[in-house]
Order: C-alpha cells, then sequence, then structure tokens
C-alpha cells in the first residue's frame, strides 16, 4: 500500500541505536514469538495477517512491507464500525513501520520506528521509548 506523503508527515518517526545484528533483531519486529516479547501482550499470525493484544483489546494488522533483516510495516485493519469513517474522512489506515539501518562507525543498528496514530506525539513518544526498552533487554542491548 502506498502512503500519502501528507500522511506520512503526521507520522512519528524516531530512530533507535541498538546492539545487536539485523540477524538477531528482525525476528523480534516481524514474528510473532518475537513481537510477544515486547511489542504486545500478546501476538499471533495467521499467514501476513497479525493479532496484536493491548489491554484485553484485540487489533488486526496485516504485513503491507516484508524485506527480510530490513523493514517490516504492519497497516491496522479497521474494524466494521471504523472503516467507513477512517474512508470518508481520506485518512488512511494506521500503520507501524520497523526499519532496520545498519551502524556507520558502531557494531550496532539503528532502528527507525514510524507510527502513523492519531495519538498525540507526547504519548506516541514516551510508549515508544519504553517499548525499546523492554526490546533493549530482551536482546541485551
Amino acid at each position: 500500500m502506498k502512503i500519502h506523503p501528507d500522511r506520512l508527515a503526521d507520522a512519528f518517526v524516531k530512530e533507535y541505536e541498538l546492539n545487536s545484528s539485523p540477524k538477531l533483531l528482525f525476528p523480534f519486529l516481524s514474528t510473532p514469538e518475537g513481537l510477544a516479547q515486547w511489542f504486545a501482550d500478546k501476538a499471533e499470525a495467521r499467514n501476513a495477517t497479525f493479532r496484536f493484544r493491548w489491554d484485553n483489546a484485540d487489533h488486526l494488522a496485516a504485513i503491507d512491507t516484508l524485506k527480510v533483516n530490513k523493514t517490516v510495516r504492519f497497516c491496522f485493519i479497521p474494524s466494521e464500525v471504523e472503516a467507513p469513517l477512517v474512508q470518508e474522512r481520506g485518512h488512511q489506515f494506521p500503520f507501524i513501520e520497523f526499519s532496520v539501518i545498519p551502524g556507520n562507525f558502531s557494531q550496532g543498528v539503528f532502528l527507525r520506528v514510524t507510527d502513523l496514530t492519531e495519538a498525540s506525539e507526547d504519548d506516541i513518544e514516551e510508549t515508544w521509548d519504553y517499548l525499546i526498552g523492554v526490546l533493549k533487554e530482551k536482546i541485551g542491548g
């Protein structure tokens, strides 16, 4: 799915430095087992559709982009009630993209998080800082 440039400008984007290799990190970003360790209370997948659970609520997302050890984008699928409202307003569906960028002068990598959501930027940044802290603990970096 192509993201309209105007909507991308509204996205939260931040890079985090991690002491990891792309090969070690990527399963934590792209598999249900890896994502359940830091990103969601529970994660399940059937083909390219994931079900994430946060605060006892399920959220469906489809993998829109997948480049092994580089990038994965999850586009969230609105409920039957939400979909017409999103389309009526001309909004694109929310998505989260993880991009692994090799470090220039270090052994580690940078993880770029792109999050297109309706939440405030302060809330999003606080949430991502916390989540990436948990991820760092899991990967040892």
